[in-house]
Formats: C-alpha cells, structure tokens, sequence
C-alpha cells in the first residue's frame, strides 16, 4: 500500500512541473508541501523494511518538493525599518455567521489595518460596533463572494480611478495616510479555478494584479484570496512580474485553507505581498473563526534604509 501511495505522490509530483501548461497539472501544484511531507515519510518507511531503491526514489522526488517549500523557511536580507503596523486580511466566507468571533478577533489583534472578503450587507451591519475602533472604515458590500470590508485606524479612500468593471471587481484599491506616509493597498479576491472557464479567468486577474502592482507609485501591500499557492507557476510569474515580494518568506509555509482540514492538510491561499519598501516584520495565521479561511496578520513597517523586507524571526 505505501509503495501505491509513494508511487501516486511521486507521479503528482512530476505531473505539477507542467502546471504552465495544463490546469489540471496547476492545480497538482498546489500540494507540494503535501507531497514532501509524504515522500520523506516514505523514503524512511522503505529505509526501514530494507526497500533501498524504493528509498531513494522517494527521497529523491521528496527533495524536488522540498526546492519549492525550503524558501519560506529561509528569511531575506535584513533592512533597518521605522515604526511597526500591523494587518490582518480574512475571507469570513459569506455564509459564515461567527460574526462575533471576527469582530473580537479584529479587536484582540490590534490590526492598525483589516481587510475582510466575502462581506455581503449582512456581514456590514454585524461589524458596525467596530467603527469606533476604526473611524476610516469602508464597506463595499456585495450579495456574491466580492464584497469587501476595509477597517482603518488611520484615512483611507478607495482610489475611484481604479475600479473596473463588473469582471475586474475582484480587487478594491485604497489609499491609507499613516503617520509615516502614504500606503497604497490593494484587497483581492480571485476566481477559484474550479472550472476551465474560472481557471483561465484567474490566471487573467492575476495578470492584471501584476500589471496594477508594477503601475503603483509608492510603497505597496496586496491582501487576499489569490486562490493560488505559492508554488504555483501563475504565482511565480505575478511576484516576478509585479516586484512584489511574498511575506511568508523567513516564517514558513503557513496554510490557510481549507480550516477544517488538520495542518499538514492545508494549502496557503491567502497572502500579502509588499513592494520593495516595505519590512515584514513578522507573520502569523489567525484562530479559526468559522470560516473555511484562517486569518493571516502581518507586521510591517516602512523599510528606512536598503530595498529587502525583513524578518525579526523564522517562527512558524
């Protein structure tokens, strides 16, 4: 039975390095860090009943997961950075009513800012006690999955010449003023690619993310539901093609979805990206709440000297 289940995770494996190319084989990408938790055990488990060539397969196909997953464990180059502020990003899933557990989780997380997706009219009045925590609030609430909400402790506007039409509604652009200057942040959620149709039109709003991040001026954070992992090729080419740079680097994998799944199970979906002025200052995924989404909080600052993000520690 292992040899079976070795042998699938190692054809997975192979199968994902044509993800450009095929949907389905995209879709295969996203279980890297699955498929090398799996293979290492597999590579042991021969090892141990004395199957060497089986040994050395697994671990050989374990190692070629492992050159996907290693960089988040691995922090980039230090930059001294200014005053920290802290976001929280989180898909409440529309059907979601824990309204209670996000509102004490916004409040117990002291987010300077939060981003919450799926948020329909029902969600806005349930999350109205939060405005006095958060004067500079802004709701766009929608009766499908791409409503926002944007709780603010500082001025923020959506920028009105960054809204497309209906098709490109999957991203709400905003300004904030902090203290230290202005912040430009993009909310974002994609189409799941849970269909030929649906795929390609992710890959297209990925493509534009990548067009809007590299026209911004300034420093940037994009927050949300990329419905991709990192390990997928249409990722790689939105961090290369935007210079954004992933904050998950230096802390780990961090897997968000689905929350109903045991850790090892998860996927990370939900992400921030900064642009190069921006320090990571640490990251973590939030408590479940209800939702088949986990939070994600990020520290960050504005970077004072040298372009890298940086990490105080690689805590998982």
């Amino acid at each position: 039975m292992i040899t079976l289940a070795a042998a699938l995770a190692a054809l997975c494996t192979a199968a994902a390095f044509l993800g450009r190319y095929w949907p389905l084989m995209e879709l295969l990408c996203h279980f890297r860090f699955q498929y090398l938790i799996f293979l290492a055990f597999a590579a042991v488990a021969f090892l141990v009943i004395k199957a060497r060539r089986e040994a050395e397969v697994a671990g050989v196909f374990a190692l070629a997961n492992l050159a996907f997953v290693l960089p988040a464990f691995v922090p980039p180059k230090s930059a001294e950075a200014g005053p920290e502020y802290r976001a929280a990003v989180f898909n409440v899933h529309r059907s979601n009513s824990e309204y209670g557990l996000t509102r004490d989780f916004i409040l117990e997380s002291r987010a300077d800012l939060a981003v919450l997706l799926e948020v329909d009219a029902n969600w806005v009045t349930e999350l109205s006690p939060l405005s006095e925590a958060y004067p500079y609030s802004i709701h766009l609430p929608r009766p499908d999955c791409y409503g926002v909400s944007i709780f603010s402790k500082y001025p923020a506007a959506v920028a009105p010449d960054k809204v497309g039409p209906e098709f490109r509604q999957f991203f709400t652009w905003f300004e904030v003023a902090l203290p230290e200057g202005g912040l430009t942040m993009i909310a974002v959620h994609t189409y799941p690619p849970s269909s030929r149709y649906l795929h390609r039109a992710r890959d297209f709003q990925l493509r534009e993310l990548a067009r809007l991040a590299a026209s911004a001026k300034g420093d940037l954070l994009l927050l949300g539901d990329l419905n991709a992992s990192p390990w997928s090729p249409r990722f790689r080419d939105l961090l290369e093609e935007s210079g954004l740079g992933d904050s998950r680097r230096g802390f780990g994998v961090q897997p968000t979805w689905p929350s109903f799944y045991p850790w090892p199970m998860r996927v990370p979906i939900d992400h921030c990206l900064a642009s190069e002025g921006m320090a990571i200052l640490g990251r973590r995924v939030g408590p479940d709440l209800g939702s088949d989404h986990l939070p994600v909080i990020v520290d960050f600052a504005f970077a004072r000297t040298g372009p890298s993000p940086i990490s105080k520690s690689a805590d998982n």
